[in-house]
């Protein structure tokens, strides 16, 4: 959990994925560390590569990441 706030702080503001231990994922989130000023293409690929990565987590017992 420190691994992941302290990541979220240096990009300020974001989404982080750690596994075990290791960072495999992360979307900066510079507005106010809600949203991003950046184009919408980037951001849309930066959130799927996000979203990929998390899918390929086991997540509570299951594969993929959880479709609730």
């Amino acid at each position: 959990m420190a691994l992941a706030v302290n990541r979220v702080a240096e990009l300020q503001g974001g989404i982080v994925l750690v596994d075990r231990g290791k960072i495999t994922g992360e979307m900066r989130l510079e507005v106010g560390g809600l949203m991003t000023s950046r184009p919408i293409e980037a951001a849309a690929a930066s959130l799927e590569d996000l979203w990929s990565k998390a899918d390929a987590l086991e997540w509570i017992g299951s594969p993929g990441f959880p479709n609730t």
